[in-house]
């Protein structure tokens, strides 16, 4: 018989073997014993009297709310600017989260450390040593405790939440500062490697996520979010003037926040900012009609009925990938009789440099020697010898190499008045042929300057400042 002392031991050893297997977690301390009212109510109790809870800030209540409940894993808020979205949120839902979830970790981050800390962290904290629920040791403002034991981390974007894992609650407020980084491939990748790397592995499925945003470009956070991993997430959009469909049901053209930014303010704006008021008070970074070019303008023609072409140019813009990466694209634009300009054809694909070449020859046989054809040269000496190479390979036809010089912006410019040319409602001097390049095509000049990729009006403004009368022929004209 085996003595009770060992029995007891090897009872012992499996639990503890047991144990060993389970996942790892922290145990959720309990609720508080007296429920809290709803995120709403309880945000009426944190503001003054008169402020009031305007509509917009009573539907990202009942948003937040969904979070809370656990409807809803991971919430996409986009508003526009001075609307209230981080006084509601990132000051406001710690405190309250704190208090659901009595020592969850909580991370709050902004586009920067300062910002994140200056702004958020210390409003934060605050108002839960207004409410006495702040712990007497909580100083700093990269990290601190409630009374109950939650703890708050705050970062900006680029900083690792060390020491976090799980992360409880996620509140990522403006990951992009401006405009001007938004428009940076480098900041926006820098932004995505953050948040896949530093933030979702310490995602548990408890965890709640919110990000919440003005939009300032179509390839930032949330788009990239909507684009790639859009699973679980609920997207939330409340633009500055209604459109059709409005999720607060107001009629289109109504403001937002009539009681703090009016409808006749906002158009005024909206015309001196033009673009950007799609984007950043829209939370459309992709307006419908076009930014630099307004697509609405085109006009289109059956192959059969093109006119009799002046001049006809083919122009590419290269990349070097196989399957990935940027396209290379080769654009044939002509000049008709009648003075309009024609988008005959587009080649494209993300081909590597020998399928782009056997693409190259087959246009130039397809098209004729009538067709000049024209390259851009990539500095330094290796882009003199590439050029070198497709000229000799194009040999029997009308070959130009240069380099590129100008912005990308400034290289559309003539194409876009073109486009955009004549009275209202009318269309512009530019026809593309029907073919079954057009959607996408249409779609990338609809986004330019803000979209993903700019092959198509690189290569297609080239051959349009080929074919295009030089200034002395429009005066002689």
């Amino acid at each position: 018989m085996i003595p009770a002392a060992v029995l007891r031991l090897q009872r012992l050893d499996r639990q503890l073997r047991t144990a060993s297997r389970r996942e790892p977690r922290r145990a959720r301390p309990k609720r508080p014993d007296r429920p809290l009212p709803p995120y709403r109510q309880w945000y009426e109790t944190t503001i003054p009297d008169h402020w009031g809870v305007p509509r917009h800030i009573a539907h990202i209540c009942e948003a937040v709310q969904r979070l809370i409940d656990g409807d809803v894993q991971r919430l996409c808020l986009s508003m526009p600017p001075g609307h209230a979205k981080s006084d509601t949120v990132s000051r406001r839902l710690p405190v309250y989260w704190s208090r659901v979830f009595p020592g969850d970790s909580i991370v709050l981050t902004g586009y920067s450390d300062r910002f994140a800390q200056k702004h958020l962290s210390y409003q934060a904290r605050e108002l839960a040593r207004e409410r006495g629920e702040l712990a007497a040791t909580a100083t700093a403002l990269d990290e601190w405790e409630f009374a109950n034991g939650t703890r708050l981390v705050c970062r900006g974007t680029g900083s690792a939440p060390t020491g976090v894992n799980p992360i409880s609650l996620l509140i990522c407020d403006d990951p992009i500062k401006s405009e001007a980084e938004a428009r940076s491939d480098v900041v926006r990748d820098n932004v995505w490697n953050w948040w896949t790397t530093d933030i979702e592995q310490r995602f548990w499925p408890r965890t709640r996520a919110l990000v919440i945003a003005t939009r300032w470009h179509e390839d930032d956070l949330i788009g990239r979010i909507q684009d790639r991993q859009p699973e679980g997430w609920e997207f939330v959009n409340l633009p500055a003037l209604a459109g059709p469909d409005d999720p607060l049901g107001r009629e289109e053209g109504e403001a937002l926040w009539p009681e703090e930014k009016p409808a006749p303010f906002l158009r005024k704006l909206q015309t001196k900012m033009d673009r950007s008021f799609e984007a950043l008070f829209q939370g459309n970074p992709t307006p419908r009609e076009g930014s630099l070019f307004k697509v609405g303008k085109l006009g289109y023609v059956d192959a059969a009925d093109v006119p009799e072409m002046l001049a006809t140019c083919r122009a590419w813009d290269m990349a070097g990938t196989e399957g990935a990466g940027d396209w290379t694209v080769g654009s044939k634009v002509g000049r008709g009789a009648d003075g309009r300009f024609y988008v005959l054809d587009v080649a494209r694909g993300q081909w590597d440099p020998a399928r782009w070449r056997e693409r190259m020859k087959a246009a130039a046989v397809a098209d004729g020697v009538r067709t000049s054809i024209h390259l851009p040269q990539d500095p330094g000496q290796a882009g003199k010898d590439q050029a070198r190479q497709l000229v000799q390979m194009l040999s029997g036809y009308v070959v130009k190499a240069e380099p590129v010089s100008g912005s990308k912006g400034t290289r559309a410019d003539p194409l876009a008045a073109q486009v955009n040319a004549g009275a209202k409602g009318e269309p512009g001097n530019v026809v593309l042929v029907r073919g079954a390049w057009n959607a996408e095509f249409v779609e990338e000049l609809r986004q330019f300057p803000l979209g993903k990729h700019d092959d198509q009006v690189d290569a297609t403004a080239d051959a349009f400042t080929e074919v295009a009368p030089s200034p002395t022929d429009w005066s002689r004209a």
